[in-house]
């Protein structure tokens, strides 16, 4: 049975941190006979190996019953009895509640801790009413006699364990997870991993998304000339659509699957199964070699296709650290936004919140003025600034481009010839070394990750 799978498989998850208190909830429940012995047998062997194991349950049959070591029954709030499970039945029976021969003890109690046990035939009127308040009456009688300093029964935490401390004397931040973190960051690295081949419907979707968009900017950007007034407006909106195409797709195939992995996150923090850098760190990691396979395959389908420049043999490989460079960075701002918001719906609206600012920042649709917009030093701490400039340099710098004049003399065509440089003076684009421009962007892309981190583990030690 699923069910059956399913409260196995949490118990075992709650045993791998070792723990020393193991509270279950009605684990039996909804399981045939045979698997609910299964499962108590289970817990007695864990609770031999010194660990203590505290177990919700209703009506167990009387083999289950006898595997129990101590019973506590509760009523009203009030704790009936609490002590050895083989000594219940005695207990019971000098109070005046016998136990029929033959009958399950659970059972029993159950029927003499139920209001409608206290009907009588001779009662009138509101007969469950009359019966609350016998049955409330008799809980209270009861609790008192267990609390009673006479009871032999009665279990003493000073008794039972001297040594105990409590938990409101523990500082909590000095407990130690059972494995190492080296241990939990494989572990949790390989869950992630399978995880990501259990699911190859998202790495289709991703890997389809890319080629159809290629497709789309195929029929925009095929074979791009060296016309100098096309090349403005055609191999520059070219970068500006790769630049775009990465920021975009990498945080929205955040925010698609994040939301489902951050609950399961905050319920295994709130057991602290592991730490929350080895979950983190895991994560990227996992996620590392689709997010680097997307740029790549989106580049040696439109590199040569769309007649990108290669006057020279670096060209290809700047472009593609420029695409890699963005597609990390936008998976940051993605875990960011993912780290914060849990509802997939708003994390989607806010997709445009974060992405249009950084790309209207780039620099392609309108220049920044330092003297008349205030926006100004954003541009700064937006990686498509950065990116933009070093693919714009990549793409015109040395490109050869030619532009035909008209002779009003003879009337004929002039055909002037001249290098792509002219097209950066046109962009205004800030004259950073290349290695500024890199840098900045290495930095904002560490940032967004740290940042998503933080909060992540902000919200991971909440829980």
């Amino acid at each position: 049975c699923i069910r059956d799978r399913r409260k196995r498989a949490s118990i075992g998850v709650e045993l791998i941190t070792n723990p020393s208190l193991l509270y279950v909830d009605e684990p039996t429940t909804g399981m045939d006979t045979f698997t609910a012995r299964k499962l108590v047998e289970l817990m007695g062997r864990l609770a031999k190996k010194s660990r203590t194991i505290i177990a919700t349950i209703h009506q167990p049959n009387s083999e289950i019953y006898a595997m129990f070591d101590k019973l506590m029954i509760l009523a009203l709030g009030r704790i009936i009895y609490f002590s050895s499970a083989k000594e219940a039945v005695p207990y019971f029976d000098r109070l005046g509640y016998i136990c029929p021969k033959q009958v399950n003890p659970a059972e029993h109690f159950m029927k003499i801790l139920s209001a409608e046990n206290f009907m009588k035939p001779e009662d009138t009127g509101d007969t469950l009413a009359i019966a609350k308040q016998r049955y409330e009456a008799a809980v209270i009688k009861m609790s008192e006699m267990y609390e009673s300093p006479e009871n032999d029964k009665r279990c003493d935490v000073d008794t039972v364990a001297p040594d105990a401390v409590p938990l409101s004397q523990i500082e909590l931040s000095t407990l130690k997870y059972v494995a190492p973190w080296c241990i939990q960051f494989g572990y949790l690295l390989k869950r992630s991993m399978i995880t990501n081949i259990r699911s190859p419907h998202t790495t289709i979707v991703r890997l389809v998304t890319t080629v159809a968009v290629i497709l789309m900017g195929t029929a925009l950007y095929y074979d791009q000339g060296y016309n100098y007034s096309k090349a403005i407006q055609g191999r520059s909106g070219v970068q500006f659509f790769m630049l775009t195409f990465c920021l975009l797709e990498a945080i929205q195939n955040v925010i698609l699957v994040f939301p489902e992995e951050r609950a399961v996150f905050l319920r295994e923090q709130a057991s602290s199964l592991y730490e929350i850098s080895a979950y983190f760190l895991g994560k990227v990691i996992a996620e590392l070699p689709l997010n680097l396979l997307v740029p790549l395959i989106t580049l040696l389908m439109t590199f040569w296709l769309w007649n990108m420049n290669d006057v020279h043999s670096y060209n290809f490989w700047i472009n593609l650290l420029n695409m890699e460079l963005m597609y990390l960075t936008g998976t940051g701002f993605g875990l960011i936004l993912g780290s914060v918001v849990a509802n997939r719906t708003v994390l989607i609206a806010l997709l445009a919140v974060v992405a249009l600012p950084l790309l209207l920042l780039a620099g392609f649709f309108v220049g920044i003025d330092k003297g008349k917009h205030i926006m100004w030093v954003l541009q700064y701490i937006s990686p498509c600034k950065y990116i933009f400039t070093t693919s714009m340099r990549n793409e015109f710098e040395d490109l050869p481009l030619y532009r035909v004049m008209f002779n009003p003399t003879d009337g004929t065509d002039i055909i002037l010839t001249f290098k792509g440089n002219l097209v950066l003076d046109t962009f205004d684009l800030d004259p950073f070394p290349w290695w500024e421009n890199y840098l900045a962007v290495v930095c904002i892309l560490v940032a967004t990750h740290v940042a998503a981190f933080a909060l992540l583990y902000v919200f991971g030690k909440r829980v």
